[in-house]
């Protein structure tokens, strides 16, 4: 069994055009530079008419862990998505 998510939505509509074509989870983008990248109010737009079923994958590059669990809280986030080149620390 496989799931799909769909990355870079930036709209309520496209949102549930994509939950209506079956995605099982919708990508919001935070990643700076990013043409896709939303702001959190945006995001929190997108996010809140999907089916509880879809879940919400928030693409962090670069943030802080304070700042992931921030955005998390305000959208309504069920997971994080880690994006780039990670180090140990």
């Amino acid at each position: 069994m496989f799931r799909v998510k769909i990355c870079g939505v930036t709209t309520p509509d496209d949102a549930l055009f994509v939950a209506e074509a079956g995605a099982d989870a919708v990508g919001l983008n935070f990643v700076a530079g990013s043409p896709r990248r939303l702001a959190p109010d945006a995001a929190a737009r997108v996010a809140r008419d999907l089916p509880p079923a879809v879940r919400r994958v928030g693409v962090f590059a670069g943030a802080t862990v304070e700042k992931m669990l921030e955005v998390a809280a305000l959208v309504g986030l069920d997971a994080i998505q880690l994006h780039g080149h990670l180090s140990p620390a």
